[in-house]
This record gives structure tokens, C-alpha cells and sequence, in this order.
């Protein structure tokens, strides 16, 4: 999840994660015995976004355009879209 996550802050040119945020989830995930879950899913993530893109070619999907290749190897086809989904992170904690 870690290396996924501060792929993804890459590509939106945040620098890292936001390491304060990475250590609440931590927290939430072991409190409530999730880490085994969520160590799955980010690997099936990993997996599936190395092996085929995440979105779609030039006029198959949204407006937005903005392939990029992230760190941990996934390529993503529309960036804010893609990193749009660590809202759901701030609501967990």
C-alpha cells in the first residue's frame, strides 16, 4: 500500500505521501485486523495495473488525457481521477 500510495503523490507531483495520514490508516487497518485485506488488495492492484492500464485510450473514456507511468509500474490514463481515490483513505481515519 505504501509504495502504491507514494507512487501515486508522485504522479500528482506531491513529492510523498502524507506520511501523518499513512500512520492513522496503519493504525485504523491493525485496530480492526484489516493489514492481511489490504496488503491483498494493493497487490491484486499492483498485479492487474503492471499487466494492463488503469482507464481508457484517447477518446474511449473522459475528457481528461494525462497518461503517466507511476513508480510502482501501473500506467495510468487520467491522473486526477486515478489519485482521486486516496480520498476515500481521509475517510477511513
Amino acid at each position: 500500500m505504501h509504495r502504491s500510495l507514494e507512487s501515486m503523490a508522485h504522479l500528482m507531483e506531491e513529492g510523498e505521501f502524507d506520511k501523518v495520514l499513512l500512520e492513522k490508516i496503519d493504525s485504523c487497518l491493525t485496530t480492526h485486523n484489516l493489514t492481511l485485506m489490504q496488503d491483498a488488495e494493493w497487490s491484486g492492484y499492483l498485479q492487474s495495473g503492471q499487466s494492463q492500464p488503469w482507464g481508457k485510450e484517447r477518446g474511449q473514456g473522459y475528457k481528461e488525457y494525462d497518461v503517466a507511468e507511476g513508480d510502482d509500474g501501473v500506467v495510468v490514463f487520467e491522473r486526477c481521477n486515478f489519485a482521486s481515490n486516496a480520498a476515500f483513505f481521509y475517510s477511513l481515519v
